[in-house]
């Protein structure tokens, strides 16, 4: 990475015009923690993209939002999120980085809020895809059907009273609003952390 910088403070200071905090974080990362807290601004940041274009985005399915929000992760030479790749089946979202190392890998699930019960089948779906490898885990919930805050709180309320798929215990809010993480057992025999990331998307029509 460093070598990069062989040429002194001017290329320094050129690559980080070009480069926002969070990509040379990303890219600096040495631990799972400065990583994860890296790309969570990266995520975060495409989220809001997201949901500033909701108007538009209204009226696609899953994998029509969820295509835009791959395209907005993606940062070449650096973070590469795919659509439908195989990853002991064919999750929504595989984001993997390029050229660092360690190489890391997050995957995701995305379910329209069509009922709580719909996005918590995503829970069986993540776990079957996952390793216990990945730096993250994402279930992202796309609220389309009503407000995000009765969307969440209701799927929150599923899951907090019944625990589905090896829940180890309640729900616990997580970095921003209508956001929340919740560890399942795996088959690998650890609990998984999965983030659960509430998407506003929802007109009020």
């Amino acid at each position: 990475m460093l070598k990069k910088f062989t040429k002194g403070l001017f290329s320094w200071t050129k690559y980080k015009r070009e480069r926002s905090a969070a990509y040379i974080d990303l890219e600096l990362a040495q631990s799972e923690i400065e990583f994860q807290k890296a790309f969570e601004e990266i995520l975060f940041n495409a989220i809001d993209r997201l949901e500033r274009s909701k108007n538009n985005l209204n009226k696609l399915g899953e994998d029509g939002i969820s295509d835009f929000l791959a395209a907005s992760i993606t940062i070449p030479d650096l973070l590469d999120a795919s659509r439908e790749q195989n990853s002991n089946g064919h999750a929504d979202i595989i984001i993997q980085t390029i050229g660092l190392k360690p190489r890391r890998k997050i995957i995701g699930e995305a379910k329209i809020d069509t009922r709580p019960s719909h996005v918590i089948d995503g829970i069986k779906q993540l776990l079957g895809y996952a390793t216990g490898r990945e730096s993250m885990n994402l279930l992202l919930i796309y609220a389309k059907k009503k407000p995000v805050v009765k969307s969440i709180s209701d799927i929150r309320k599923k899951m907090d009273d019944n625990k589905p798929y090896g829940q180890v215990k309640d729900t616990e809010d997580y970095l921003q609003e209508w956001c929340y993480m919740a560890e399942h057992m795996h088959s690998s025999g650890k609990p998984l952390k999965i983030h659960y990331i509430g998407c506003n998307m929802y007109l009020g029509k």
